[in-house]
């Protein structure tokens, strides 16, 4: 894999990457387009029920989360041990050839906002990026939909991956436009173990 960055960058901002709206110049670096915060969240709650079990779906009144809608020019405060699921304002979508990762910014790290998502966006993703918020530090943190919030950089794939053959199509939360819910219970991999029997004595 090769980074994409300077000229090529904006060559393929034009051909094989969509990041849209890019509101300021400023937002395309010479290695990363940064991306901003969006409107829509999922608030996790404190609840009566004693766990959230990574093995079962979570609905109704089960759930932990709330969606929470922030209009531009207002806020959102995180607080301290805090916890949502946020949204990039940016719609993304990436060619077959195309590899990306998302970090956070150094500046609302800085202030105790960790942007903790899950970094890899595979060849061929389309839809906005969940961004997992989490207040690091011992004081609330007021946010407001878009702030710069985390940037992305880009990688070029030798050898493009055939439509259906990878995560382009099945990716769990391709096409989202709010942040989803967690869909770890679809993890397989307990049930083959359980079938196995490798783990019986």
């Amino acid at each position: 894999m090769a980074v994409i960055a300077g000229h090529s960058l904006r060559k393929y901002l034009r051909k094989k990457i969509v990041v849209t709206p890019i509101l300021d110049p400023g937002q395309i670096g010479f290695s990363s387009i940064d991306v901003r915060l969006g409107s829509h969240f999922l608030v996790s709650d404190r609840t009566r029920h004693a766990q959230i079990d990574a093995h079962e779906q979570i609905t109704g009144e089960l759930r932990t989360q709330r969606h929470v809608f922030v209009p531009l020019g207002k806020s959102f405060i995180l607080h301290p041990e805090g916890f949502a699921l946020g949204v990039t304002l940016e719609y993304v979508r990436l060619h077959r050839s195309v590899f990306a990762f998302l970090e956070g910014r150094s500046s609302p790290g800085r202030a105790g906002l960790l942007v903790a998502t899950a970094a890899i966006i595979h060849p061929g993703y389309a839809g906005c990026l969940t961004l997992e918020l989490v207040n690091a530090g011992d004081t609330p943190i007021k946010i407001y939909p878009g702030d710069r919030i985390g940037q992305l950089a880009f990688l070029h794939v030798s050898g493009a991956l055939e439509e259906g053959t990878s995560k382009v199509s099945a990716s769990r939360y391709r096409i989202a436009i709010e942040p989803e819910y967690s869909k770890w219970y679809e993890d397989k991999e307990k049930d083959l173990l359980l079938q196995s029997h490798f783990f019986e004595g």
